[in-house]
């Protein structure tokens, strides 16, 4: 995204504030504002981050006086998560507004059977949220792993209550190719990402992942590797980030993001961290410093960082004052 495009987006971003924040801006422009996301769908998210959270800053439009109905209904199941019933929840999952159901597919909260029935949900988008929830059956992630939509499937791959002999089969999947060398390779497979970092995948999965440094990112997130399989993605992401080029290129951040991530993970060996305590990139040692894991000779190190926010990050970390 170029300066411009994103000077255009923060000027249509303050826009819509303002629009949202107007007691006489009429219900159906409420409606179209908050349900942005569903007009540009998920690529559109990627390249305008920004603009969609300005969309669905909900305290906003569900403030103005002619708020529709089912946006009050979508955000008051997020906002009272634990509150809301299993009865009434059930009852949601009937409703004829997309953004109810969407809602209910997401809570974790929500009764088995009224997930199992919005898994079949003509919405391709409650379907995602379905096959992502924590909540759902097991039996209901088989189903999904079956989906037409990729999207779904890759929900499925990521869902820690997902079985592993599905995981399995989804890395079989003749339309995504995982296992049988010809993976897609790109950061935005979503499934590669889901398997990567799920902590069910099993390990001749991982073991097959690892091959491609593509995925190496998304497996430096996963909190159920070994040490060895932590260290590897370490001495990968050193061995091939293209040093010749400028530290935010994008080829050579992919690298210098993979071992952000190592250093975001709680459980990283501390001979990683140690490592990753002497990176050449501050934004590297930074989110060592607040990784509560860190050695006290970790520590002392990094109270000594040439970076003001490396320092300031650590002296926040409550596990330094244990030493």
């Amino acid at each position: 995204m170029t300066r411009d495009e994103s000077k255009d987006i923060l000027d249509i971003s303050a826009t819509l504030h303002g629009i949202t924040l107007n007691p006489n801006t009429p219900a159906d422009i409420l409606a179209q504002i908050f349900g942005f996301d569903r007009e540009y769908g998920h690529d559109g998210f990627e390249e305008c981050w920004f603009f969609c959270a300005a969309l669905y800053n909900t305290s906003l439009v569900i403030s103005n006086p002619n708020a529709p109905e089912a946006l009050l209904a979508r955000t008051n199941l997020a906002a009272h998560g634990p509150n809301a019933s299993s009865e009434r929840l059930s009852e949601l999952a009937e409703s004829n507004e997309y953004d109810i159901r969407m809602a209910v597919a997401r809570h974790t909260g929500s009764p088995a059977d009224a997930l199992r029935h919005l898994s079949a949900d003509p919405a391709e988008e409650v379907r995602i949220l379905v096959a992502g929830n924590i909540s759902t059956p097991k039996q209901t992630l088989r189903n999904l792993a079956r989906d037409e939509s990729w999207w779904v499937r890759a929900q499925v791959a990521g869902n820690p209550n997902t079985p592993i002999r599905t995981l399995y089969e989804l890395s079989l999947n003749p339309d995504d190719k995982i296992l049988r060398g010809t993976g897609h390779r790109h950061w935005d497979n979503t499934l590669l990402y889901g398997l990567c970092g799920n902590p069910r995948t099993p390990r001749f999965i991982i073991k097959k992942l690892m091959e491609d440094s593509d995925n190496l990112y998304a497996l430096a997130r996963n909190p159920s590797l070994t040490d060895d399989q932590y260290t590897t993605i370490f001495a990968s992401s050193i061995l091939n980030e293209p040093t010749n080029l400028v530290e935010y290129d994008s080829e050579r951040w992919a690298f210098i993001s993979v071992r952000i991530a190592l250093a975001e993970n709680p459980n990283v060996p501390e001979s990683v961290l140690n490592t990753l305590s002497t990176d050449t990139s501050w934004q590297v040692r930074w989110p060592v410093a607040e990784n509560r894991n860190i050695s006290a000779d970790i520590a002392s190190r990094l109270s000594r960082d040439s970076e003001n926010t490396v320092v300031a990050a650590l002296e926040e970390n409550p596990a330094i004052f244990s030493y």
